[in-house]
């Protein structure tokens, strides 16, 4: 039988369950109420969970080979996130990852809501569920994602679990959204104090 402490030095458990990311503290509550199933998995289907931790103090489980990010998100600024909200363009998916109480108070023109504190594996889930629960279509692994957040942390910890679910067209607002708002505030003000 694996111990949850084990699991936790080694980040590596060999099982089957679903692919699905949980805090630390949910982790140990799993093992310490399933540990038969975890050890049963283990044995039947070896090389099928795959434990990482993400710098938010996330654990991800993800079924089947491990994925590794193979090309870095293309950070944009500013200009460019405004060009691609003019454009609109439908192949391009503007994520705001900040919490929808954040989200509410003000986002990027176009932005979905898909919040990584609460549900920091939203993108792992099948398409139904998705839109079961956050009430809006999945995008698609052949879409642009441009994750961006309030200060730039969150989103890059998102970008980068999203790569783990194979969405390999990504790019990060890192001023994210205190940049936007500066540069919409400023742009308002000059254009007030040019009439």
């Amino acid at each position: 039988m694996l111990s949850t402490k084990s699991v936790l030095n080694s980040l590596f458990i060999k099982t089957s369950v679903k692919s699905f990311p949980i805090g630390v503290r949910h982790l140990s509550s799993v093992l310490v109420r399933n540990p038969a199933r975890f050890s049963q998995a283990a044995t039947a289907y070896p090389s099928k969970l795959f434990i990482s931790r993400s710098n938010m103090g996330f654990f991800s489980f993800s079924t089947g080979t491990s994925r590794v990010i193979d090309t870095p998100a293309q950070n944009v600024d500013y200009d460019e996130v405004k060009a691609i909200v003019e454009k609109n363009d439908p192949n391009v998916v503007i994520v705001d990852v900040r919490e929808p109480d954040e989200f509410n108070k003000g986002h990027i023109p176009h932005a979905v809501n898909i919040p990584f504190k609460s549900m920091p594996g939203a993108l792992g889930l099948e398409p139904a569920e998705f839109e079961s629960t956050l009430g809006f279509t999945k995008p698609s692994v052949d879409k642009t994602l441009l994750f961006y957040c309030q200060g730039g942390v969150r989103c890059t910890s998102s970008e980068q679990l999203a790569s783990t679910y194979n969405y390999t067209k990504r790019m990060n607002y890192k001023g994210s959204y205190q940049d936007w708002e500066n540069h919409t505030k400023s742009s308002q003000n000059q254009s007030t104090s040019a009439h």
